[in-house]
C-alpha cells in the first residue's frame, strides 16, 4: 500500500512538473522530485489517453448539434482536427518541451563546441533566428504530418485501420518521452544544478526497458485482436527510428554541451513526435 501511494504521489508530481494539468494537491518532496523523469512516459499515456479523449467529444459534439448527413470528419475538415489534436498536445504540456527546441536552436546556432557559451544562450530568455525557425518548421511539420494521417484514416473510412491508427497515435507521446531516459543511460550530465543532474542520474535502465516491454505487449495484442500486421510494422520502425535518432541526439548533445540537459531532453522529446508521425504516415499509406 505504502508503495502504491508513493507511485501514485510521484506521478501527480511528475504531472505538475511536466504538464499544466490543474492538480492542485501537495504531493512534493526531494525524493519524489528526483524520481520524476522515471515517470515522463506515464505523463504522455496520460496525454495521449486526454487527447483521445477530447477527439472523441468533439466527434460526440459535431454529431449532436451539426447537421447529420454529412460525416462528421467532412464536417470540421481533417486539417481543423490536425490543429485541434496539436492545440492540445501544446496546451497539456505547457510549451515546456517547445522551450528545449527553441533554446537547443538558438545554442547550436551561436556556439558549437563551446559549452559554455551554449550554456549561456540557452539561459537567456529571449529568442533569436535559430529558435524562430525551429518552433515554425517543427510546429508546421506536425500539422501537416496529422493532417495526413487524418486523410489516410478517413478517406476511405476503415474501421478497423481507423482503431489501429488513433491507437498508434495516442501511444505516440509516450514513446516519445522514452527518448530523455535513453539519452540518459551512461551520459553526462550537462545541467548545471543539483537538482537536474539528480533527475537524469536517477533513471534506471530497467524502468526503460520495462517501458518497451509494455509497449511491445499492447502491440502484440493489438495484433491478436485485429489480426493486421499494421501495428507491428509501425512499432519496429517505431523503435528502430527513435534509436537512431537517440544515437544523433547523444552526438549533438555532445558536441553541443559535453553531455545532456533538461533542454536537450525536450529537443529530444519534440523530435521524437514528428519523426513518430512521420513513420506512422508511411505505414498508414502502405496498408
Amino acid at each position: 500500500m505504502h508503495t502504491l501511494k508513493e507511485f501514485a504521489f510521484t506521478l501527480i508530481l511528475a504531472l505538475q512538473f511536466f504538464s499544466r494539468l490543474p492538480l492542485a494537491i501537495t504531493v512534493y518532496s526531494t525524493i519524489r522530485q528526483t524520481q520524476i523523469l522515471n515517470y515522463l512516459p506515464l505523463v504522455g499515456l496520460i496525454f495521449g489517453f486526454l487527447m483521445v479523449g477530447i477527439f472523441a467529444l468533439v466527434i460526440q459534439f459535431i454529431n449532436l448539434f451539426i447537421a447529420s448527413g454529412i460525416a462528421w470528419w467532412q464536417q470540421l475538415g481533417v486539417n481543423e482536427f490536425a490543429f485541434l489534436v496539436l492545440l492540445v498536445s501544446v496546451w497539456l504540456s505547457g510549451a515546456l518541451h517547445l522551450d528545449g527546441v527553441a533554446d537547443s536552436a538558438d545554442a547550436a546556432l551561436g556556439s558549437i563546441n563551446q559549452p559554455e557559451k551554449a550554456l549561456q544562450i540557452m539561459h537567456d530568455s529571449r529568442i533569436g533566428t535559430g529558435a524562430a525557425v525551429a518552433l515554425t518548421m517543427l510546429l508546421l511539420g506536425k500539422w501537416l504530418f496529422l493532417s495526413a494521417i487524418f486523410v489516410k484514416l478517413f478517406s476511405p473510412l476503415d474501421d478497423t485501420l481507423f482503431m489501429q491508427g488513433l491507437v498508434m497515435l495516442m501511444l505516440i507521446p509516450f514513446l516519445a518521452r522514452l527518448m530523455p531516459l535513453c539519452l540518459s543511460q551512461g551520459a553526462v550530465i550537462a545541467s548545471q544544478t543539483e537538482s537536474h543532474r539528480n533527475m537524469f542520474t536517477a533513471v534506471k535502465s530497467s524502468t526503460l526497458l520495462t517501458y518497451v516491454v509494455f509497449f511491445s505487449s499492447l502491440v502484440l495484442l493489438a495484433f491478436l485482436v485485429s489480426q493486421s500486421l499494421f501495428t507491428v510494422v509501425f512499432a519496429a520502425l517505431a523503435l528502430l527510428s527513435l534509436a537512431v535518432l537517440a544515437l544523433w541526439l547523444r552526438s549533438f548533445a555532445n558536441k553541443l554541451l559535453g553531455g545532456i540537459n533538461g533542454d536537450i531532453a525536450g529537443l529530444s522529446i519534440e523530435l521524437s513526435e514528428l519523426l513518430l508521425l512521420f513513420v506512422l504516415l508511411m505505414v498508414l499509406r502502405v496498408f
